[in-house]
């Protein structure tokens, strides 16, 4: 048999003093049932002879350790001297390695400090230390097997082929390969390799690091042989990943920055970013520095270079992943990407992804829509509008990202049209979308007998907020009427009637009246007048009345055409007839005369008091206008104009018609005060037109 190049069946091993020289035979073997690879090395190292065959039950092992104490010099000069050195450390190195397969690992310095001094010198034993620190778990142990392989790395290209053939069957032990490569080809760049993956199978991560980094080193040396590149950036990413496993990302970024392959830089980049993504750990990367770019052909058709940026290419992870996230139970995955835009100042995109969340939640995704998802759907729009807001004025816009897809399968070019000038959302949009999702929730949160997901959140902003103004939000209402742009003004004025009804009702309601739910208001069996529950409950009627106020002077404009006091007067009379309508309300129909020169706030008032059979209040009104125009109208000229002199005569006729098939003798001294009024008028207009054809 022959060993290291010389042969080991005829030589004598030098003993302790007082033995004798004993010769190597294979005679009388003794069997034991062993794994395969401890068979093997107890075979080729003639261990046998030494086994005590009267005690069968004697541990293989503890005749290993027996034989190798009993080498105790190894220091004989001369050629037989160094020959026994390194038979015993070749010895030594199967013997361990077989002991470290088997997990046997506390018995190995116990063999190597038998025969220290004899062979510490060679590369076989510092490996086999290093060996047998790497197997304890202690940061010291971990910083001596370090140490050991370091001081062994000189001796792999000089020392003994045993030494290469074990390390090289451990590296293939460690990658659960079969080894085909020849053992001369064994370099000290597959020794870093080798050590590394020992040291990450034992969890030294930083020993890794370490002997990685001297691989790369190694690499770096021969640059110039074919395939150093290639070997270099599979190096780099084996140090991407150790310095990931340690959780220092400011180093897993240097390694993505340094590796030379474009494409294995880009994975390791996607890599870290989904890592510090799903850690939670979305502020470290916003703290490294994004800059630079390689040069990639994927994104090119024809195949040529084209750069790709660091930053662009964390925002694309971020998004993609986000994307393919599940957003069910109320779940934004969004908000890191959020934080990330919102780190960079970069506003406008921050409430771009907040959106993009907001049109997943609507298109259905979600498989059961809760009231979580609602107040997440709320949260996502304000946060999306504080965002927008932060930027610059002209920049105030995102793209509005569809998820559902309906009008592109639409065969109606009308639609198309519709989808295309709805893509870009603007800071008032979103603002409307919020306070609509804000009614949505707050009538989910006071609905208990009701689905939300199938009653509010799929209603349009008209129901929804009809609601509401019956429960006494009529804020929130207005809000959103003040909100909506001017291609949306029919929502708005009927926005602006359903809260000038229900603030009249309110204020003809009694102090105190019950509180109906609002599944009773939907339903229909609850009370029509909303109660006081928003305003606090007062003690009088006064802040009703000052609410309603400040709702006609705020919203009763010539773009509604004052058709709000109408609306609120009607019903004020319709809910309770015998009322005494305040006073600021009936001025506002009369100061149209004074204001705008005009007779429409008299006709507006008449109209409503006769359509509820007010005849003798319609009387006094249209009295005191024909008495009184010509006084509030003291200029001439003032009373010369066409509005002026538009003087509602239709509510005149109707007005004398109701009087004539009235009997009340109260009425009828009302009908002959209408006529000396109207003949008055009459006397008065004529002499208007003599002074004007007099200028003429």
């Amino acid at each position: 048999m022959r060993r290291g190049g010389m042969s080991v069946g005829t030589k004598r091993v030098r003993l302790l003093p007082g033995n004798k020289a004993r010769k190597a035979s294979a005679e009388d073997q003794v069997t034991y049932r062993l794994q395969p690879s401890l068979a093997s090395t107890m075979a080729s190292s003639k261990l046998w002879e030494w086994t005590s065959s009267g005690n069968p039950k004697q541990s293989l092992l503890q005749e290993a350790l027996s034989f190798c104490e009993s080498f105790g010099v190894h220091s004989s000069a001369g050629a037989a001297g160094q020959e026994s050195v390194a038979l015993l450390s070749s010895m030594m190195l199967k013997t361990t390695l077989c002991l470290y397969a088997l997990g046997q690992t506390d018995i190995i310095h116990s063999i190597l400090d038998t025969c220290e001094r004899g062979i510490s010198h060679t590369p076989e034993f510092r490996f086999i230390r290093g060996l047998g620190y790497c197997a304890q778990c202690a940061a010291s142990e971990a910083l001596a097997a370090e140490e050991s392989f370091f001081s062994a790395v000189n001796g792999i290209e000089a020392g003994s082929m045993d030494l290469r053939q074990g390390i090289h069957q451990l590296k293939h032990e460690l990658q659960g390969t079969t080894s085909g490569a020849s053992v001369a080809d064994f370099s000290r760049l597959d020794y870093y390799k080798t050590i590394t993956l020992l040291f990450r199978r034992v969890g030294n991560l930083r020993g890794a690091v370490k002997f990685t980094l001297a691989a790369i080193a190694q690499v770096r040396n021969s640059s110039g042989e074919v395939g150093a590149e290639q070997e270099q950036g599979k190096l780099w990413t084996t140090l991407f990943e150790l310095f990931l496993d340690l959780k220092m990302w400011n180093a897993a970024y240097v390694t993505i920055i340094a590796n030379p392959v474009d494409s294995s830089s880009i994975a390791a980049l996607h890599t870290l970013v989904i890592t510090l993504f799903e850690a939670d750990m979305v502020s470290c990367l916003c703290q490294l520095p994004l800059v630079g770019n390689r040069s990639t052909d994927r994104n090119s058709p024809s195949g040529e270079q084209m750069p790709v940026f660091y930053l662009s290419e964390v925002e694309n992870a971020l998004l993609w992943h986000c994307d393919h996230m599940s957003i069910d139970n109320g779940v934004n995955p969004y908000l890191p990407l959020y934080s990330f835009y919102t780190k960079l100042h970069k506003h406008r995109y921050a409430a771009r992804v907040m959106m993009r969340y907001v049109r997943r939640l609507e298109s259905g995704e979600s498989t059961d829509f809760t009231i979580r998802d609602m107040k997440s759907h709320y949260r996502a729009l304000l946060v999306a509008h504080n965002s927008l807001s932060l930027s610059k004025e002209e920049f105030r816009w995102v793209e509005n990202a569809d998820f559902v897809q309906h009008a592109r399968n639409s065969e109606s070019s009308k639609q198309a049209e519709e989808a295309e000038e709805n893509q870009i959302l603007t800071l008032e949009m979103i603002k409307c979308e919020l306070i609509t999702s804000r009614g949505r929730l707050l009538c989910s949160e006071l609905s208990q007998d009701h689905s939300p997901s199938v009653l509010f959140f799929h209603k349009s902003p008209i129901e929804v907020f009809e609601l509401l103004a019956k429960k006494g939000k009529y804020k929130l209402v207005t809000d959103l009427a003040e909100a909506l742009p001017v291609d949306r003004q029919n929502e708005k004025d009927m926005l602006l009637d359903i809260v000038s009804r229900e603030l009249a009702r309110h204020c003809v309601s009694p102090v105190g009246q019950g509180i109906d739910s609002l599944d009773a208001v939907m339903s229909g069996s609850g009370s029509v007048a909303a109660t006081s529950q928003f305003l606090g409950a007062p003690q009088d009627q006064s802040q009703p009345w000052g609410l309603l106020k400040d709702f006609l002077k705020r919203f009763d404009d010539r773009t509604c055409n004052y058709r709000l006091r109408l609306i609120v007067t009607d019903t004020l009379l319709t809910e309770r007839r015998n009322i005494c309508v305040p006073q600021w309300l009936l001025d506002s129909f009369k100061n149209d005369l004074i204001e705008r020169k005009s007779f429409q706030g008299y006709a507006d008032l008449l109209h409503i008091l006769l359509k509820h059979e007010l005849i003798s209040d319609a009387s006094g009104i249209a009295i005191e206008m024909l008495q009184t125009w010509k006084i509030l109208l003291t200029d001439p000229r003032e009373r010369q104009k066409s509005g002026a002199m538009c003087i509602p005569y239709n509510m005149l006729d109707a007005l004398a018609s109701k009087l004539e098939t009235q009997h009340d003798h109260g009425l009828l001294e009302a009908k002959a005060g209408l006529e000396q009024a109207i003949q008055h008028h009459f006397a008065s207009m004529r002499q208007e037109s003599l002074m004007l054809t007099r200028k003429m």
